[in-house]
């Protein structure tokens, strides 16, 4: 059997005496019991000191406990797509994605993915590995994209995302003036009934957060409700009347006093923008008469605490502020810019193998730099 170069060592410590193998790999080297059965079924090995070992033993002080890891290959047709590399090493692949483009293969897209291009870019390295994509981005989304080379720095960055340990920061442009300077969006997300690629906020999905901060505003905006910076959406008096739009398939608008104009908006199947007067006190949350008039974009910053499908798209245009130019929960806006306004900017995690924090961004694309001055808005 072929082995790759992701393998891992440990030498043991007087301390570590005590504990059979198998605790060992899950405490110093975080070998968990899914990856272990795929290591031993699937032709890799543990050894101590160089020969096979069984893990219901134990090691002495100055042992070499090592796993090694079965080669592995992905299958895609090698194209030569354009790849922006950002980082590489033994075990992952960071790379700064292009708009129109999807990450792997469909039944809607068999080739031209992202993909094909690591196939084309791993072959040409001379390298052999399982193409893991850890962090995924929609076709017209741009940023930082994640490829792990082996199962540990799958399940590793998979660990750090459940436990919190994972930053992921996007920019977007959202139509009309969010007057909050900063917030955060705690409605649960599903799919929509009449739709595969739709999701909608639905008390029956999962829980999903997004935090945001305003950058910037553009334009005269309508909104009439005044509320403080810091509010929850959808956090602490659960949005009722939004909730029931959203078990609907449909956006509602809010909580509480949700404005009237806002709610027939989200009768018809679309977000909430009317011109609604409601007044919103400083717990109230956003949704409940804080909806705006067409005119005016606001520049956010947006930070996931979940990572749902369309998070931030479903989220943005539940409270009224379509993502610019997201044509599945906005309106298409060819004039600004031929795509949805999101850009992953950031990406902080832990590196699998080394523990040494890490941080990636990639600078927001041209398209969108143009979509600010067009807006008026400052580059961030």
């Amino acid at each position: 059997m072929e082995y790759n170069k992701c393998d891992l060592e440990y030498r043991v410590t007087k301390q570590d005496e005590c504990h059979k193998i198998r605790h060992l790999l899950k405490m110093r080297l975080s070998i968990s019991l899914r990856l272990m059965k795929k290591i031993k079924y699937g032709g890799g090995a543990v050894t101590l000191n160089g020969e096979p070992v069984r893990v219901n033993g134990k090691a002495m002080e100055g042992d070499v406990l090592a796993v090694r890891f079965p080669s592995e290959s992905s299958f895609f047709e090698p194209e030569d797509i354009p790849l922006d590399i950002v980082f590489e090493d033994e075990d992952l692949l960071i790379i700064n994605k292009q708009s129109g483009i999807v990450v792997h293969p469909t039944k809607g897209h068999s080739g031209g993915t992202i993909a094909n291009g690591v196939m084309k870019h791993m072959i040409g390295a001379g390298g052999a590995y399982k193409i893991r994509f850890v962090n995924r981005l929609d076709m017209d989304t741009t940023g930082v994209l994640v490829i792990g080379k082996n199962a540990y720095s799958q399940e590793s960055f998979t660990k750090q995302a459940a436990g919190g340990g994972v930053t992921k920061r996007y920019m977007a442009v959202a139509e009309g003036i969010i007057e909050e300077d900063e917030g955060r969006i705690d409605l649960p997300i599903a799919k929509a009934p009449d739709s595969t690629p739709r999701r909608v906020v639905d008390g029956s999905g999962a829980p999903s957060a997004t935090r945001f901060r305003v950058l910037a505003r553009s334009g005269v905006g309508t909104a009439a409700a005044s509320a403080d910076a810091g509010t929850d959406i959808g956090a602490g008096t659960a949005a009722a009347a939004g909730m029931a739009a959203g078990a609907q398939g449909r956006p509602g608008a809010g909580a509480g006093t949700a404005a009237a104009a806002g709610m027939a908006a989200g009768a018809q199947g679309r977000p909430g923008a009317g011109t609604a007067a409601a007044s919103a006190d400083a717990d109230t949350d956003i949704g409940a008469g804080t909806a705006v008039g067409a005119a005016g974009y606001t520049l956010l910053e947006l930070e996931l605490d979940t990572g749902r499908t369309h998070q931030i798209r479903v989220h943005l245009a539940h409270i009224g502020h379509s993502i610019v130019g997201d044509a599945l929960y906005g309106s298409p806006a060819p004039a600004l810019i031929g795509r949805q306004a999101l850009h992953a900017r950031e990406l902080a995690f832990t590196h699998p193998r080394s523990n040494a924090p890490l941080r990636f961004t990639a600078e927001l694309p041209g398209d969108m730099r143009e979509l600010l001055s067009k807006l008026s808005l400052p580059l961030p």
